[in-house]
């Protein structure tokens, strides 16, 4: 089965039921259901069609949140095109590097209608793509140029309907409405929101994207639309924790944690304040879709592990390459019929992937006495501070844990000598005013002083982040360049200070 397929089946058999509800502006109002889904995309297929896309043809599209996105793209489907996905927000070269290394036929936009534009012409010799592939989904280039992954229909499709039991198993029943309160940025919200609520049958209901001027009216929303389910990633967890009050709004929808691990007192506090639970799911693009799904206690509570895999296998590697057999951590390497066939016309990166048959994911992850995984944290998002190893997730966790601070962000602090040491950026609550030198304290009682940061720097600015709100390191590396640079106000020597920015 593909992709389209799958859509059809939906429509057969849920031809008059809601698929896609906008509730977000400039569309709020405005419902497909899966009947519309099929004819709205059999109207766009003629008209790709008559612009010369058909089998084969790579079309460049920016996903944006429209009613015409979804059909476009089962349009494409439709006629055996491969959409190459482009995120609205990358800047220019980016988007001109992506559609260059795809070697995209013609660029796709939507607005009152579609507008095909070819590009200067895709090259006869152009590596070709696997077979199936349904989609090119790029990376989010928070260290360099994106790199492009194809998916498969048929891996995508199994891993979805995977997925989506495993979360029935969970529920003891399908949910009926799924909120996407994310912006579209491409693969990945595709993939969460509506690609698997199609697997559910379930309608998705696009709210306003989640954020800080969003957030107060969130549980409104979700009681308006009767939500039952909704994927977020842990910044946005974060800011219904510390920002939004259910008040006498009673419903509480399944959430489903994506896209990185919850730090553990939000985790606890966002299920005991807000009387919720929260499912852990892991995946990468690169795994084509989530493989493990959520795990619960003895009691039936849910923890953050991420369970067990159901299509694939899971090794972990030690730093020296060898297997860790029984309990233990180390990378998380993958194996199994719904990984993907690693980065387009890369060989360079895709050395780096493969370890043989097992992708390396770059997660550091835990497996327990009872064969469940646990995310530590990422492989690279780590220093060496005086002989151990100190993940930047375990100090922001303990950062996220103090009172008066909403974001922050652990980065690499560079001493004289090459000696690598840690450093902190803090965006306090409004309204609030933390001192530096007491986060600072309470970081080393909480940590100890081995593990905690030599500087805790204040900024009021919004922290850098990339797509599904993912932390960007790369750019919050040099806001704390920016941050820390010495100034005729500032000793370049002092410990602690907080410059406001």
């Amino acid at each position: 089965m593909n992709l389209f397929d799958m859509y059809r089946a939906a429509a057969a058999d849920r031809g008059s039921e809601p698929a896609i509800t906008f509730a977000r502006p400039p569309f709020e109002g405005i419902s497909l259901t899966w009947g519309d889904l099929m004819e709205r995309a059999d109207l766009l297929a003629a008209e790709l069609a008559n612009a010369g896309v058909g089998a084969g043809t790579r079309t460049g599209m920016e996903v944006v949140d429209h009613p015409d996105t979804m059909p476009a793209l089962l349009a494409m489907w439709k006629l055996g095109a491969i959409p190459v996905l482009i995120d609205p927000l990358w800047g220019e070269s980016i988007r001109a590097g992506v559609i260059s290394n795809s070697r995209a036929d013609v660029v796709v936009s939507i607005g009152d209608g579609l507008e095909v534009e070819p590009t200067n012409g895709a090259p006869d010799d152009r590596p070709p793509l696997p077979p199936t592939t349904a989609l090119v989904a790029y990376t989010s280039g928070s260290t360099a140029m994106p790199k492009g992954i194809p998916i498969r229909h048929e891996r995508l499709v199994a891993a979805l309907h995977s997925s989506a039991g495993a979360v029935t198993t969970f529920r003891g029943d399908s949910p009926r409405r799924i909120a996407s309160s994310m912006r579209f940025s491409g693969a990945g919200v595709l993939a969460l929101h509506y690609l698997w609520s199609a697997a559910f049958l379930a309608e998705v209901v696009v709210l306003p994207p989640l954020e800080l001027a969003t957030a107060g009216a969130y549980w409104e929303e979700v009681e308006r639309y009767q939500i039952d389910q909704a994927v977020l990633v842990p910044p946005l967890f974060e800011i219904l924790l510390r920002v939004s009050n259910p008040g006498e709004h009673k419903r509480r929808p399944l959430f489903i944690n994506a896209s990185g691990p919850i730090p553990t007192k939000t985790h606890e506090r966002f299920m005991e304040r807000l009387d919720a639970v929260i499912l852990n799911c892991y995946g990468l693009t690169e795994t084509t879709f989530a493989c493990m799904v959520g795990d619960t206690d003895e009691r039936g509570k849910t923890t953050q592990a991420v369970g067990r895999p159901d299509l694939v296998r899971i090794r972990l590697r030690a730093h020296d390459g060898t297997e860790v057999r029984g309990t233990g951590e180390g990378e998380a390497t993958v194996s199994g019929p719904t990984v993907s066939d690693g980065y387009y016309d890369n060989d360079e990166a895709n050395a780096a992937l493969f370890d043989g048959q097992w992708l390396r994911t770059g997660d550091l992850a835990r497996r327990d006495e009872t064969g469940k995984y646990w995310i530590v944290g990422r492989l690279k998002d780590a220093v060496m501070k005086g002989g151990s190893t100190i993940y930047l997730t375990e100090v922001e966790e303990a950062c996220l844990a103090l009172g008066d601070v909403l974001e922050a962000v652990a980065v690499r602090a560079d001493l004289p000598g090459g000696i690598e040491d840690l450093g902190i950026i803090v965006r306090p609550v409004e309204g609030a005013e933390p001192d530096s030198q007491e986060l600072k304290g309470a970081l080393e009682q909480a940590l100890g002083p081995d593990r905690s940061p030599r500087r805790v720097v204040l900024t009021d600015r919004p922290l850098p982040r990339i797509g599904q709100n993912k932390i960007d390191r790369r750019s919050a590396q040099g806001l704390w360049e920016e941050l820390t640079k010495p100034t005729p106000a500032s000793s370049p020597g002092a410990l602690g200070e907080a410059p406001r920015a």
